[in-house]
C-alpha cells in the first residue's frame, strides 16, 4: 500500500502544474497533459473510495497510524475542481456516506458467508445470539410495513386517477412493488431457524393475499361507481379508466402467483383463494359493463317503441304525414339512431380490444355482450308478436342486427354463439316483416335488407 501522504503531495504537485498555479508564473499545459491528469485523477478517486469502503481490511485496527485520516483528506482534495475552490462539505459527506453504506454490505456479506461455513458458528451460539437479537426487530419491521402498505392502499385508492401505469394503475403498481420488495428482503435474510423462517414466509404470503384482496375489492367498487357516472345514451364511450381497472385485475392475478403461493400444502389456499376472488370479480365487472351496453340498447329500442301501432305518437305521426304529403314531399325518418348505435358498438369494441391486456377477458365480454344484445332485441320483438313493425322500426332493427352480427364476427366471436337460436328467431321475424313491408310499402326499404350483401359491407368499410 502506497503511503497516502506521499500520494497527497504527488497529486498536489500535479494539480498545481495542470491548473497553472506554479511559482514561476508559467501556466501553460498541453491538452494531452490535462487529459492524462483527469484520467489519473479519476482512477485515484476510485482507488480512494475503494479503500474507504474496505477500511476494515485496508486499515485494520487503524493501522498504519493516521493513514485513514490522510486518505480522507486526499479524497477531499481529489474532489476539488481546482486547487483554490474548496469542495462543498455536503458533496464530501455524500461520497463518504455511499462508501460506508457499501462497506456495511461488504462486511455483512463476508460475516454471513463466514458464519455459514464455520461449523462452530453455523446454528451455534453466534446464530442463536443473532436470532435473539434480531427476531423481535424483524417482526416489528414486518408489522410496520403491513400497516404502511395498508395505509398506502387506502390513501392511494382515494385519490386514484386510474391513468395507466405499466401493467395497472399507480396504486396497484406501488402495492405490488412493496409486497415484492418486502418478501425479497425477508427471503434474503436466510433465517437459520427453520420454524421461524417458515412463519415469516407464511405471514408475508397471508399479508400479500389480504392486500391484493383489498386492492381487488376497491377496484371493483370504483368500477361500478365509474359506470354509474357515465352516459346512458349512444354517446357513451368506454373511458380509459375502465380498461385500466380490467388491467389491474390481470396484473393482480399474475402477481398473486408469485406473492401468495407457497410450496407447503395448506398454504396453497392463499393463492387459490385470491384467484377465485379475482375471477369472480372479473365476472361481476363484465356483467356490469354488459348491463351498461344493454341499457344503451334498451334506450334505442325505447325510441323505436314510439312507432308501435296504436300508440298516440304513431297515430299522430301517421295522420300528420298523410295530411302533409298532399302538399309537399315529407322526408322519411333517417337512420341516425341505428348509425349512432353502430358507431357506439364499434368504438367500444376497438377501445376494449386495444387497451385491455387479457384476451380471455375480452372474448368473454364480447360473447356475453352479443348474447345479451340479441336477447334484448328478441324480447322486444316477442312483445310485439301481434303487431306489424313500423317501416322505421324495421329499417333500424335490420341495420342494428346485421351490423352487430358482422362486427362481433370480426371480433372473433364463435359461430356457435353468433348463430344462436335467439339470433335465428330475430332473423326470421325481420325477414317476414321485410317481405310484408315490401308489399305494403310503395317505396320499400330503400335497399336495407336482412339478406347478406357484400356491397353493404364495403360501404361500411
Amino acid at each position: 500500500m502506497i503511503d497516502p501522504t506521499l500520494l497527497h503531495y504527488s497529486f498536489a504537485f500535479c494539480a498545481s502544474h495542470v491548473h497553472g498555479n506554479r511559482p514561476d508564473g508559467i501556466g501553460t499545459v498541453t491538452v494531452d497533459e490535462k487529459e492524462r491528469f483527469e484520467e489519473i485523477k479519476e482512477r485515484l478517486r476510485l482507488l480512494l473510495e475503494n479503500q474507504i469502503t474496505h477500511f476494515r481490511y485496508c486499515f485494520p485496527f487503524g493501522r498504519p497510524e493516521g493513514a485513514l485520516k490522510a486518505t480522507l483528506s486526499l479524497l477531499e482534495r481529489v474532489l476539488m475542481k481546482d486547487i483554490v475552490t474548496p469542495v462543498p462539505q455536503e458533496e464530501v459527506k455524500t461520497v463518504i456516506r455511499k462508501c460506508l453504506e457499501q462497506a456495511a454490505l461488504v462486511n455483512y456479506t463476508r460475516l454471513s458467508e463466514y458464519a455459514k461455513i464455520e461449523d462452530n458458528l453455523c446454528n451455534g451460539k453466534f446464530h442463536k445470539h443473532l436470532q435473539d437479537l434480531f427476531a423481535p426487530l424483524v417482526v416489528r419491521y414486518v408489522d410496520l410495513m403491513e400497516s404502511s402498505i395498508a395505509q398506502s392502499i387506502h390513501r392511494g385508492f382515494e385519490r386514484e386517477s386510474w391513468e395507466p401505469v405499466n401493467n395497472g394503475s399507480g396504486t396497484s403498481e406501488d402495492l405490488f412493488w412493496k409486497l415484492d420488495a418486502l418478501q425479497t428482503f425477508i427471503r434474503d435474510l436466510h433465517w437459520p431457524e427453520e420454524e421461524f423462517g417458515k412463519h415469516l414466509e407464511q405471514r408475508l404470503k397471508l399479508m400479500a393475499s389480504d392486500m391484493i384482496e383489498s386492492c381487488v375489492k376497491r377496484t371493483r367498487i370504483a368500477f361500478e361507481v365509474k359506470l354509474q357516472k357515465t352516459s346512458r345514451s349512444t354517446d357513451f364511450r368506454v373511458p380509459q379508466s375502465i380498461c385500466t381497472m380490467f388491467n389491474v385485475m390481470v396484473d393482480a392475478k399474475a402477481q398473486s402467483t408469485k406473492l401468495c403461493s407457497m410450496e407447503m400444502g395448506q398454504e396453497h389456499q392463499y393463492h387459490s383463494k385470491i384467484d377465485e376472488l379475482i375471477e369472480e370479480t372479473v365476472k361481476e365487472m363484465i356483467t356490469l359493463l354488459v348491463a351498461k351496453f344493454v341499457t344503451i340498447l334498451e334506450g334505442v329500442l325505447a325510441k323505436l317503441s314510439r312507432y308501435d301501432e296504436g300508440t298516440l305518437f304513431s297515430s299522430f305521426l301517421s295522420f300528420t304525414v298523410k295530411a302533409a304529403s298532399k302538399y309537399v314531399d315529407v322526408p322519411k325518418p333517417g337512420m341516425d339512431v341505428a348509425d349512432a348505435y353502430v358507431t357506439f358498438v364499434r368504438h367500444s369494441q376497438d377501445v376494449l380490444r386495444d387497451k385491455v391486456n387479457e384476451e380471455m377477458y375480452i372474448e368473454r365480454l364480447f360473447d356475453q355482450w352479443y348474447t345479451s344484445s340479441m336477447n334484448v332485441v328478441c324480447t322486444w320483438l316477442t312483445d310485439r308478436m301481434d303487431l306489424q313493425l313500423h317501416i322505421y322500426q324495421l329499417k333500424t332493427l335490420i341495420r342494428i342486427v346485421k351490423k352487430t352480427y358482422r362486427d362481433f364476427r370480426l371480433q372473433g366471436v364463435l359461430d356457435s354463439t353468433l348463430n344462436s337460436k335467439t339470433y335465428e328467431t330475430i332473423r326470421n321475424r325481420l325477414t317476414v316483416e321485410e317481405a310484408t313491408a315490401s308489399v305494403s310499402e310503395g317505396g320499400g326499404l330503400q335497399g336495407i335488407t336482412m339478406k347478406d350483401s357484400d356491397e353493404e359491407d364495403e360501404e361500411d368499410d
